[in-house]
Parts: C-alpha cells; sequence; structure tokens
C-alpha cells in the first residue's frame, strides 16, 4: 500500500483537471458524428457524409425536430451541395443547442461567402460548404 499524503489544494486541483479533461473528452465524444459529417463535407465524400448524416438523424436529431420543424432527415439527398445545404441547418442547430464550447478544441467558425457558420475541431479553418476549392475560408468566432 503507498501512503502518499497530499495537501487538500493539490488534491483539488488534481480533481479540478481530471474533471476538465473528462468534460472535454465527453463534448468532443458528443460531437463526433457532427465532426464526421463536415470532414466528409471538406473532403467531397458524399457516401461517408451520408452515413455520418443518417446516424445523426436517428441518434441525435430528434429532440430538436418539434422545434425546428427540422425535415431533412427524411430528405432523400443526393448529392454533395444538397447535403451542405442541410449542413447549415444543422450547423445552426448545433451552435444555438450546444454547450459551450470553452475549455474546448471545438470552434466555431463563420464563412462570409457561404453566409453560414459550422464547428469544427482546430483553428485551422477547413470549409465544409466549398470543400478544396476555398478550403480555408472562413473566421474563428470562438
Amino acid at each position: 500500500m503507498c501512503n502518499i499524503m497530499l495537501p487538500i489544494g493539490e488534491i483539488m486541483k488534481l480533481f479540478i483537471a481530471f474533471i476538465l479533461s473528462f468534460n472535454v473528452f465527453c463534448h468532443e465524444l458528443e460531437y463526433q458524428n457532427y465532426l464526421s459529417l463536415q470532414k466528409s463535407l471538406v473532403e467531397g465524400n458524399l457516401d461517408q457524409g451520408l452515413k455520418s448524416w443518417k446516424t445523426m438523424c436517428k441518434k441525435e436529431l430528434g429532440h430538436y425536430a418539434k422545434d425546428y420543424k427540422y425535415g431533412d432527415c427524411d430528405k432523400n439527398i443526393k448529392s454533395v451541395s444538397a447535403l451542405r445545404d442541410s449542413f447549415k441547418l444543422l450547423s445552426e442547430i448545433y451552435i444555438k443547442n450546444g454547450k459551450s464550447l470553452e475549455n474546448s478544441d471545438l470552434k466555431i467558425v463563420k464563412c462570409p461567402m457561404a453566409k453560414a457558420r459550422w464547428i469544427q475541431k482546430g483553428s485551422s479553418v477547413k470549409n465544409p460548404y466549398y470543400g478544396k476549392k476555398m478550403l480555408t475560408c472562413g473566421e474563428v468566432e470562438s
């Protein structure tokens, strides 16, 4: 048995650091499908984007449907362009209803050309609305 005595202040610091780290992990896990969709749109990958989209619609968006008249889950999306249009509304839902992104690597970014925002991991802009054509078009808001 190890008998190490730490001052209560040090124990509290360690506990707070653990809680903050755990919150960041949970927060990013909560956004996993959204971030997968964002990445697919950056790459212009319709198949992967649709997989993420359908998973989100089934598992995560049901409770927003009544507030936002969210009918896009049933929409038959056949192009990256159509998926990007649906992603605009989805992003606003996540930004408005999401928890604070403070203490997280998740950032809100705005593209003035698309007149749309999104959430992404990190500060290096990767635009899902224009993909590789205008990959870095956008400004980090927070």
